[in-house]
């Protein structure tokens, strides 16, 4: 799903738990001892295998010690050796579970995007160096940020508003909700680096009347105030705008050397949908909520910080994407 946005997106920040070992692998080379002892609890601690933190923590404050200790007695220089010849063995380990981690999660072919700042993951280490309000300040920052296009990723193919998957509260928001599909696209995974890179070019190239479209798109509906009365005419003006790029995109697509690549390889291949959709802000974060992104309580207090700053049945346009099952 990543893959796609990279194709189709100028830039893009991920907050799925799911990358955040890439910044690991990328920089270990260069970590430092205490960035090698928060990677390990991330690979292994945290899983519940390995050291424990509490133990790693106190092995990080005797190596310290013992190294900005001026005079050092025999014992200690014994000592410090062993410690240094255990970070080294941690780092090791910690180079081992991130390649592990990157062939398992097939993400090779996106490094050099995350290396050039293409791909921003998410760093929730963030929030421990500045407050537990780091998280949902930034998701509020998102939000109200008219340049931002937000994308979501699902299990499977299917309208997260569905009322039959909603609690009653999210019932009423889900009327409120306008989704049509944008395109269909195979899975990536067996893409390089280059080859993804020159998908990018040219649909970055052909997709310039879209994103002028998207803009205008974006800036019409973010002005309107969202009601039960006139859902309906927004919808058929959403589709007068969309209908054209279905059709551009199924071109785009099926005209691709690469993707028929994988079309003539095999039948039983995975298949992505792109949806574009639209709805109020409040029904924005009730997707983030059933995403699983925010909490509840997350959810009732960014819905009272962007109220004070927009109406909160203001619309907005973002993407879904997900697997369609096999049938």
């Amino acid at each position: 799903m990543m893959k796609t946005g990279l194709l189709v997106a100028e830039k893009i920040t991920a907050l799925t738990p799911t990358l955040n070992g890439m910044g690991v692998y990328h920089n270990r080379a260069i970590a430092s001892d205490r960035q090698v002892l928060y990677n390990y609890k991330y690979f292994f601690t945290n899983l519940g295998e390995g050291f424990s933190a509490e133990a790693l923590d106190s092995f990080f404050n005797t190596l310290t010690m013992l190294r900005n200790k001026k005079f050092k007695t025999r014992a200690d220089v014994i000592n410090l050796g062993k410690l240094e010849q255990n970070i080294v063995l941690l780092k090791s380990e910690v180079n081992r579970a991130s390649i592990h981690w990157m062939e398992t999660n097939k993400l090779d072919s996106i490094l050099n995007f995350y290396a050039d700042e293409t791909l921003n993951v998410y760093d929730e280490s963030a929030e421990l160096k500045a407050d537990e309000l780091f998280f949902r300040n930034y998701l509020q920052d998102e939000i109200l940020d008219s340049e931002m296009f937000h994308f979501f990723g699902a299990e499977k193919a299917i309208n997260i508003h569905q009322k039959a998957d909603l609690s009653d509260f999210d019932k009423e928001l889900s009327i409120k909700f306008i989704s049509t599909i944008l395109f269909e696209i195979p899975c990536l995974d067996s893409f390089s680096y280059n080859q993804l890179r020159i998908i990018r070019n040219e649909f970055q190239e052909h997709l310039i009347p879209f994103y002028k479209a998207l803009d205008e798109m974006k800036t019409k509906f973010e002005t309107c105030i969202m009601t039960d009365e006139n859902t309906d005419s927004l919808n058929k003006e959403f589709d007068e705008i969309v209908e054209p790029y279905v059709e551009f995109f199924k071109d785009l697509i099926g005209n691709n050397i690469y993707f028929q690549q994988i079309a003539n390889s095999s039948t039983d291949h995975k298949m992505f949908q792109m949806n574009i959709s639209f709805s109020t802000l409040e029904t924005l974060l009730a997707v983030y909520k059933n995403a699983y992104v925010i909490d509840n309580m997350e959810y009732d207090i960014l819905c009272e910080k962007i109220a004070l700053a927009k109406d909160l049945n203001s619309g907005t346009v973002f993407f879904e994407m997900a697997e369609i099952p096999i049938e």
